[in-house]
C-alpha cells in the first residue's frame, strides 16, 4: 500500500485529483481477494458433490469471520445492523439464513421467466461447474467482498495518508521536529492534549510556544465536513476543496482554510505558519515525486508514535 499511499500524497500536493490512485488500491485488493475465493471454491467443491457443501466447506468450515460472512453472501456492517454485534457465532447464523434464502427463491420461482446464470470455473487445467444456486452464491460473495473492501479501504487509505502527508507537509516547510507533533489516538486516550479528548490530526508550536492546532480531512465525502474542524478551535484546516460557504464560516470562526487543489497550497501554507511565527523555510515545489519519496521513506508510523508521545509528554507539561 506504501506505493499508492505515495502517489496519492504527490496528487495532493500538486492539486491533482487523488482519488483513482484510491480505486486502484481498491481494485487491487478487490482481484486479489476475488482470486482466493475462486480457488478456495474450486477446491471446496472437488473435495464434496454434497448438496450443501458450499455452506459446510465455506461458510461452517471457514474459521475467520470476515470469510464467514463472505461466503454467506453478508458483510460486517449488515449483522451489526440486524442483531448489535458481529461476534462468530452470530455471523454464522446469519450467513447459514443468508443461504437458505436463496434455495427457497429458486424453490418460488418459475425458471422459464428468468435468465439463469451457471459458473464455469478453470483451474491448473481442470474444470468445475457450479449450479444455478452454487452461481447466485459465488455472485453474492463477491458482491459482499467488494462492499466491504470499498468501506474499509477508504478509510485506511485516509487514516495512513493523513499522517504520512502531514510529515511530510511539515519535513518540506522545514518546521524543526523538536516543534511539532502528530496526534494519533494514544494521545487522545491518555489525556494529553491541550484540547482534552477533541481530537484533531497535529499540533504545531510557534517559536514562542503558542500552540496551533491543526486538522486534516482528506477523504471526507460530507461536503460540510468543516463544522467538526471550526468547532474544534484548530487554527489550521487543511483540506482537499470545501465550498466557499464553508471557508467563509471558517474565517468567522477564526480558522484558516487551506485548499489543495489550489495550485499554491505549499505557498499558503508557508505564509500563514511564518505569519504565526512558526521557524519555516519556502517549500521546493521542484520534482515533487522525489521529495515525496525521499521523505517518505523516513516516516515510520510506530516509531513516530514512540517518539512522539514522549515529545508530547515533555513538551505539554513544560
Amino acid at each position: 500500500m506504501k506505493d499508492s499511499i505515495d502517489k496519492i500524497i504527490v496528487a495532493i500536493l500538486t492539486g491533482k485529483d487523488y482519488r483513482p490512485f484510491v480505486l486502484e488500491t481498491i481494485n487491487r485488493r478487490f482481484l486479489d481477494n476475488v482470486q482466493n475465493a475462486l480457488i478456495r471454491i474450486f477446491e471446496a467443491r472437488q473435495r464434496s458433490d454434497r448438496k450443501d457443501w458450499w455452506e459446510r466447506e465455506l461458510v461452517s468450515g471457514s474459521k475467520d469471520v470476515k470469510d464467514i460472512l463472505w461466503f454467506g453472501g453478508l458483510n460486517k456492517k449488515t449483522v451489526v445492523s440486524m442483531e448489535g454485534t458481529a461476534k462468530k457465532e452470530v455471523c454464522l447464523r446469519l450467513s447459514q439464513l443468508n443461504l437458505k434464502t436463496f434455495d427457497a427463491l429458486l424453490r418460488d420461482t418459475s425458471p422459464e421467466n428468468l435468465a439463469r446464470v451457471e459458473i464455469k470455473l478453470i483451474y491448473r487445467g481442470k474444470v468445475v461447474l457450479l449450479s444455478e444456486e452454487e452461481s447466485l452464491f459465488l455472485l453474492n460473495t463477491i458482491g459482499a467482498m467488494r462492499l466491504t473492501l470499498q468501506g474499509g479501504a477508504w478509510s485506511e487509505v485516509g487514516k495512513k495518508a493523513e499522517k504520512r502527508l502531514l510529515f511530510i507537509l511539515f519535513e518540506m516547510l522545514g518546521i524543526p521536529q523538536e516543534n511539532y507533533l502528530l496526534v494519533f489516538s494514544e494521545m487522545i486516550r491518555r489525556e494529553i492534549l491541550p484540547n482534552g479528548k477533541r481530537e484533531i490530526d497535529a499540533i504545531v508550536y510557534t517559536d514562542d510556544k503558542r500552540i496551533l492546532k491543526v486538522e486534516l480531512k482528506l477523504l471526507a465525502a460530507n461536503p460540510e465536513v468543516g463544522d467538526e474542524a471550526f468547532s474544534r478551535g484548530v487554527e489550521l484546516f487543511l483540506v482537499d476543496r470545501l465550498s466557499e460557504t464553508m471557508i467563509e464560516d471558517g474565517k468567522r470562526h477564526g480558522v484558516t482554510v487551506i485548499q489543495f487543489r489550489n495550485q499554491d497550497a505549499l505557498t499558503e501554507l508557508y505564509n500563514f505558519f511564518k505569519a504565526s511565527g512558526v521557524t519555516v523555510k519556502k517549500p521546493g515545489t521542484q520534482n515533487i515525486p522525489r521529495q515525496v519519496k525521499e521523505l517518505s521513506r523516513q516516516y515510520d508510523e510506530e516509531q513516530q508514535k514512540f517518539e512522539l508521545l514522549r515529545k508530547a509528554k515533555s513538551l505539554l507539561t513544560s
